[in-house]
């Protein structure tokens, strides 16, 4: 069903692997590729919010989050 929602989002929240898995995207893997790649390959998308977490250990995550709209790209430091 995200496949046919997606049209009618203005803003998408998820992260790099699920932009691969359920939007079909392809592009870059990079925060900055998947939010620029997401913005083109859905032109009614006025901004993309994703999350990035790398698992050390059970105890032990980093995680960091990054946006961008048609002009500009942000992102945080990354948290442990």
């Amino acid at each position: 069903w995200l496949q046919r929602a997606i049209p009618f989002v203005d803003v998408l929240i998820t992260n790099p692997e699920d932009a691969q898995r359920f939007f079909a995207f392809t592009g870059s893997t990079d925060p900055e590729g998947v939010c620029k790649g997401l913005l083109e390959q859905y032109p009614r998308l006025n901004a993309v919010a994703i999350t990035t977490r790398q698992t050390h250990s059970v105890w032990r995550n980093s995680v960091a989050g990054y946006a961008a709209n048609r002009n500009q790209f942000v992102g945080s430091p990354t948290y442990e």
